[in-house]
């Protein structure tokens, strides 16, 4: 049985971050889409979602980028960990990784 590639959601205010993720995950073999705003989307189509704090209700106290997670195929999203802007891809990475276990 083929396992299917693990879909993700890239939306950051910034088109260079944006830019730069969507390409560090593509490498990594995800199947990556990227989106300006996350109002309109259907979150269940994704397995995880990383998401500029600005662009979601998720309260930071600083600029950062929010890994969300689905929930059982809901459309809701549910916060899984918070990594602060420089992102450092390995720790965006490890992050995924132990998200989508």
């Amino acid at each position: 049985m083929v396992s299917r590639r693990k879909r993700i959601l890239v939306a950051d205010s910034d088109e260079i971050v944006s830019t730069l993720i969507s390409h560090v995950l593509r490498r990594q073999g995800y199947e990556v889409d990227v989106a300006e705003s996350v109002e309109t989307l259907d979150s269940s189509q994704y397995d995880a979602a990383v998401l500029d704090a600005n662009l979601t209700e998720v309260k930071a106290d600083a600029p950062s980028v929010v890994i969300l997670g689905t929930s059982n195929g809901h459309s809701r999203l549910t916060a899984q960990a918070v990594i602060r802007k420089p992102v450092e891809f390995g720790e965006l990475l490890e992050a995924l990784g132990r998200m989508l276990e």
